[in-house]
């Protein structure tokens, strides 16, 4: 898998956390429709790391992972948490449900 961010094209490694995968993901998919507003957006949330070409989860992931959506949401609201959703769907995630925030069920 490809994801394309503010930092260039970069394949995903396998040693990569499903969470920073996750991250990437959203933030991309954000990205596609916001511009690069939403890396600036992303950048306001504490736990994540913007130090190499991909997004790392440097706190607790769930938390992570829902005040992120939750950025995205001042914009367009509901319809951007539906847009994570849907940008991590056919992510292999091999998580339990409830390793996920509440808002990516």
């Amino acid at each position: 898998m490809v994801i394309n961010n503010n930092f260039g094209v970069s394949a995903l490694s396998n040693k990569m956390d499903i969470y920073d995968e996750l991250v990437n993901k959203i933030v991309a998919t954000q990205q596609d429709v916001i511009g690069p507003v939403a890396v600036l957006m992303a950048k306001k949330v504490k736990g994540l790391d913007f130090s190499n070409k991909l997004i790392h989860v440097t706190a607790e992931p769930k938390v992570v992972l829902s005040d992120l959506v939750l950025e995205y949401s001042k914009i367009f609201g509901d319809a951007s948490i539906e847009m994570c959703k849907e940008s991590i769907r056919n992510i292999d995630l091999n998580l339990q449900k409830p390793d996920l925030p509440d808002l990516l069920k």
